[in-house]
């Protein structure tokens, strides 16, 4: 990989709303100079992209393709210095852990299934990717729900730091939030875990009412989204929504029971 490999995949990335395959003639107009073809077999080969030769070469980016211009950016701007290992994977995300000098760093990447999405879309749950077109303005235009979901935790994450336990946010690229690492090399423990008995219930709800007080329901809070490390971290934000929201009321009621439930 170097710089213009990178700018393919720029060009590429920018162009995801007018393009679902970007045509080869369109690359070369907005890029500078270079051996495009052969750079987009090398692409290819690295699964960075996908290729159809149909008239005219066209190009679509891959999702490991936007997960490398992240991480590229996240270098190029100091958030982090090296990349490692994957230390847990869901359906809707992917967290890898980095280092910034001596310091661990958690990168979250935001993943989009649409048959997920699809089942979501009549729940709860989609209060928040409502909410966030409202404060775009992209009523009428189409949202990428990976990165949607990554600015709404990346909002709510810098909306409650200072008087919420939350992961410090680090900084965000596209469908990537960088976090505070909360372990060391392995993830802490949840609080499903840690168990009934830890004498926490107390804690988090004070926590809880915190983020409620800031105008902040998490939406999707359980003891799957309680880090335990030296006090208990409500994590996983991405469904967050305003408390006078559509749904709101019902998310609150419902995080609520989910720790009422566990203790």
């Amino acid at each position: 990989m170097d710089s213009k490999d990178i700018t393919i995949l720029r060009i590429l990335d920018g162009l995801w709303e007018t393009y679902e395959w970007v045509p080869l003639s369109e690359i070369k107009e907005r890029g500078p100079p270079m051996p495009y073809e052969k750079k987009l077999r090398n692409l290819k080969k690295l699964d960075l992209v996908l290729l159809t030769t149909k008239d005219e070469m066209h190009v679509k980016i891959t999702e490991k393709g936007q997960d490398t211009l992240a991480v590229w950016d996240f270098k190029r701007h100091g958030v982090i210095d090296e990349i490692g290992h994957v230390v847990g994977e869901g359906k809707e995300a992917v967290v890898v852990l980095a280092k910034k000098g001596d310091d661990f760093v958690a990168l979250k990447f935001n993943r989009y299934y649409s048959a997920e999405f699809q089942k979501i879309k009549e729940s709860l749950s989609y209060s928040a990717i409502k909410w966030w077109k409202q404060r775009l303005g992209r009523k009428n235009r189409p949202l990428d729900i990976s990165r949607a979901k990554a600015q709404i935790e990346y909002y709510a994450l810098s909306k409650l730091e200072k008087k919420v336990n939350v992961p410090k946010p680090l900084g965000i690229n596209r469908h990537v939030v960088a976090m505070e690492f909360l372990g060391d090399q392995v993830p802490a423990p949840l609080l499903h875990q840690v168990g009934k008995g830890s004498g926490l219930k107390d804690e988090i709800i004070e926590n809880y009412e915190a983020a409620l007080k800031l105008g902040i329901v998490h939406g999707d809070l359980s003891p799957y989204n309680i880090i335990v490390y030296d006090k208990p971290y409500l994590i996983d934000w991405p469904q967050a929504v305003p408390k006078g929201f559509e749904g709101a009321k019902e998310l609150m009621e419902r995080d609520k029971k989910k720790i009422d439930d566990f203790f």
